[in-house]
């Protein structure tokens, strides 16, 4: 029978968002990521065989768990929750927080993505793309590219401009940032035929 793993890729990715907001994606090692979550260097390149292959594991993951409640807000057609997701998100987040909205994606991996990881990386936005087109076409009347430019600016663009400034002063938005980006968002969803 098998020994359990001691350390799962949940306890090491965990340990590389650590070291990567406290010294940004260029400054993460593999050897501070072991020190960080108390594994040998062993166990990393075990569960990942190169540096490259988890740091764009890692910026997939917040990705994901970003997005998730994002896409169960607008599955709902709750456009309140969707516009305040990314505030909700950054305050029980902040460190992975810091990791999307300060860094890029080639931050992460620069040049060509491993070919394990290329597609999933192809595919990341597909599924918040396709929610947004779903929601545009029952909420705002139709799916066109300047109706989905309209969704993308009111429940994504609004909430992230909103609380970048507080990412990058490691504060917590404000709470009542809520109320704001809750009336443009409003007031941009209203505006038919509009489009920014």
């Amino acid at each position: 029978m098998a020994r359990p793993a001691r350390f799962s890729d949940a306890n090491l990715l965990d340990a590389a968002a650590v070291v990567a907001a406290a010294n940004g994606p260029a400054g993460t090692t593999i050897s501070a990521i072991a020190k960080a979550a108390g594994a040998p260097t062993g166990s990393l390149y075990h569960r990942f065989p190169s540096r490259d292959v988890l740091l764009g594991t890692l910026w997939l993951d917040l990705i994901g768990r970003f997005q998730a409640g994002w896409i169960e807000a607008l599955e709902a057609l709750d456009t309140e929750a969707a516009a305040l997701h990314a505030l909700t998100w950054v305050r029980a987040h902040p460190r992975e927080a810091r990791l999307l909205l300060l860094y890029r994606r080639e931050d992460f991996l620069a040049g060509d993505w491993p070919p394990t990881l290329a597609d999933r990386a192809a595919h990341v936005n597909d599924r918040a793309a396709a929610v947004l087109r779903a929601f545009a076409a029952a909420e705002l009347g139709d799916d066109k590219s300047a109706t989905l430019r309209r969704a993308r600016f009111a429940l994504a663009e609004i909430p992230f401009a909103a609380v970048r400034a507080y990412v990058a002063a490691d504060q917590p938005p404000p709470p009542d940032l809520d109320a704001l980006v809750l009336t443009a968002s409003r007031a941009v969803l209203a505006a038919e035929g509009a489009s920014p």
